[in-house]
Formats: structure tokens, C-alpha cells, sequence
């Protein structure tokens, strides 16, 4: 199980990803703008943050600043095509069109097993 965040300004896409991750186990946080994303970084420890549309890409690039100046090993994974100059940031995966449920959900439990155990948490690769 990996701790989620997924950030898109559609709350059509928001919803359908909640339900999507909820299946697959997964702590599912949901934001649909910059404020809020930024909001959940700061309160939880994430695995994973799966960035969709925002209304600037400028914002991915900040949101992206803060998760690697926490330096939590948050993984972001980048489902909007727009975003590929984001993708070069450290630690950040771009997943190439079509985008299909089951690329998604491998994509997240691929991070998820590779992950380094959390201090306090016993969380990390399971085996």
C-alpha cells in the first residue's frame, strides 16, 4: 500500500483516480489546485504524488520544488502529456500516452515496492 496524493484540476479525473487507487489498497488524498497539493505535503508523509492537469504548469514545477525540499523520497508520477519538461526533475516519472488503468496502478505499485522504509513506520518494500 502506498500513500497518494493525486492532483488535477478535474474532479471527474480526481474522483475515477480516488476510486481506481482505493481498489488497489492505496491511501488516497485528493487536491484540484496548487494551495490544496501543497497543503497535504505538508501534513502527510506521501509515497507518491500523481500530477494531472493544473491551470498553469508553472504550478507543477513549484509543487514539485516543495515535495524534493522535504526530502521525503515522494515519487511523482505525471499523467498529463503537457508536463514533459517537469519530468526531468529528480525523482519525477512522466507515464507516456494512452494512459490505462492497469499502467497506472503498476506505475504506483512499482513505486511503492521500491520505496525506502519510513523512520517509524515499518513501511517499505514488502516481501
Amino acid at each position: 500500500m502506498a500513500k497518494v496524493l493525486v492532483v488535477d484540476d478535474t474532479e471527474a479525473v480526481l474522483e475515477s483516480l480516488a476510486i481506481l487507487l482505493s481498489k488497489g489498497r492505496h491511501d488516497v488524498h485528493l487536491a484540484s489546485d496548487l494551495e490544496s497539493a501543497c497543503r497535504v505535503l505538508a501534513e502527510e508523509q506521501l509515497d507518491i504524488v500523481i500530477m494531472g492537469s493544473l491551470v498553469d504548469p508553472k504550478e507543477v514545477s513549484a509543487l514539485i520544488a516543495q515535495a524534493q525540499a522535504r526530502s521525503l523520497g515522494t515519487q511523482l508520477l505525471l499523467i498529463e502529456p503537457d508536463l514533459v519538461d517537469a519530468a526531468s526533475a529528480s525523482g519525477t516519472r512522466q507515464l507516456a500516452p494512452p494512459l490505462s488503468a492497469e499502467k497506472l496502478l503498476a506505475a504506483v505499485e512499482e513505486v511503492a515496492r521500491s520505496r525506502p522504509a519510513r523512520a517509524g513506520t515499518g513501511r517499505g518494500p514488502e516481501r
